[in-house]
């Protein structure tokens, strides 16, 4: 903005702005609840076997070292809780 405008002149941009950001962010909120039970499931499925995949390449490149450290250890723990809990639902 230039040293010639108003603070009426950055009220009102800043307001047409605020109305945009507003808008944005009810079709994004519309565009998520269109979507079913189906897809949601689908997109869980999803990231779960991306989950699973980095788990097997970090195995993979660390070795003996992945089984043997404390957080990789408390990490599994929770996935197989997880994992563990979402076969009972």
């Amino acid at each position: 903005m230039t040293s010639t405008e108003t603070d009426a002149d950055i009220a009102e941009y800043a307001l047409v702005n605020k109305r945009r950001v507003i808008q944005f962010i009810t079709l994004i909120i519309q565009h998520c609840l269109q979507h079913d039970e189906a897809d949601i499931a689908e997109y869980a499925l999803v990231n779960k076997r991306r989950v699973i995949q980095f788990v097997w390449q970090w195995c993979s490149t660390i070795g003996d070292a992945f089984w043997e450290d404390k957080t990789t250890q408390a990490f599994l723990g929770v996935r197989y809780d997880t994992i563990r809990y979402d076969t009972r639902c």
